[in-house]
């Protein structure tokens, strides 16, 4: 539910907004091919043919991620985080963990620059300790098994209704924006966290607001469903659904006849025609 809404909000975004992701984007790619011209990947080992359980991808493909890789680094505002909230636990036992969040956030926003340097300056360090670290890690080597092999998407009809979304999905459409001038340093996941948070403390009132424009999306997403299904599909679409019926008739489709089973049949088709002549043959015997 919180991708559809981070889909929806990139979608929304303005020139400016997408430039400033894809010149984020544009140096990462920089980066990673910097690092790449530099980088010599292991050797397989023959003797290593067994995989340890350590080793094996876990179910879906994933492969498991290696214990010996570098623990990534930490913003400044999650350092600031960490030291907060176990202040807050011990002053404020009878906080909430979405009332922590909260008044982390509210806390960092009031540091002065003094202060605030102090966590920008644990952040530069703990970046530093991270790229020292990643040059002397060798990742292990993928496993054939781990590999997935990539299945063909069904192409999306562009006349079908739009799904409907869900009250999260709208509260978070709303509010994302807010919550990222109140948590400027915050990552994109730290954000969907808090939103996730803040929505999940929503009194029954202000959650009717978003439930109410949820339940009336689905209905609209109801009847655009009917009228969708009984209007004739566009000739792509109906191609589409020909050749996929195609391919399901082939896979169950009656193999030929072995030539013993097709001389029996023919003999039995024979006996049939033939039942008037055995008969007289046997009252002339």
């Amino acid at each position: 539910m919180q991708n559809k809404a981070i889909g929806a909000e990139f979608k929304n975004l303005s020139q400016d907004g997408m430039k400033k992701y894809n010149d984020l984007a544009k140096k990462e790619k920089e980066r990673y091919k910097k690092e790449m011209s530099n980088y010599v990947p292991p050797s397989s080992d023959s003797d290593n043919d067994d995989e340890s359980d350590d080793e094996k991808p876990q179910k879906g493909g994933k492969a498991k991620k290696d214990p010996n890789a570098p623990k990534k680094n930490m913003s400044a505002y999650m350092f600031f985080s960490n030291v907060k909230r176990k202040e807050l636990k011990k002053s404020r036992p009878d906080l909430k963990f979405g009332d922590i969040a909260r008044a982390i956030s509210v806390e960092y926003k009031k540091l002065s620059p003094d202060e605030l340097k102090e966590f920008e300056d644990m952040a530069k360090a703990d970046k530093r300790r991270y790229a020292k670290d990643m040059e002397g890690y060798t990742p292990p080597p993928k496993s054939e098994k781990s590999e997935k092999t990539p299945t063909k998407k069904a192409k999306k009809d562009p006349n079908a209704p739009k799904k409907p979304m869900t009250s999260f999905m709208y509260y978070s459409t709303e509010n994302r924006s807010r919550v990222k001038k109140e948590n400027p340093d915050a990552s994109f996941g730290e954000i969907a966290k808090i939103i996730g948070l803040k929505f999940r403390e929503l009194d029954g009132e202000e959650l009717k607001k978003y439930t109410s424009k949820a339940s009336a999306d689905k209905e609209r997403y109801r009847k655009a469903m009917e009228k969708y299904e009984g209007a004739p599909k566009s000739p792509k679409a109906s191609d589409s659904s020909n050749t996929s019926k195609k391919k399901k008739k082939a896979k169950v489709e009656v193999p030929p006849e072995s030539e013993s089973e097709s001389d029996d049949s023919s003999a039995a088709s024979d006996s049939g025609s033939g039942s008037d002549d055995s008969d007289s043959d046997s009252d002339s015997d």
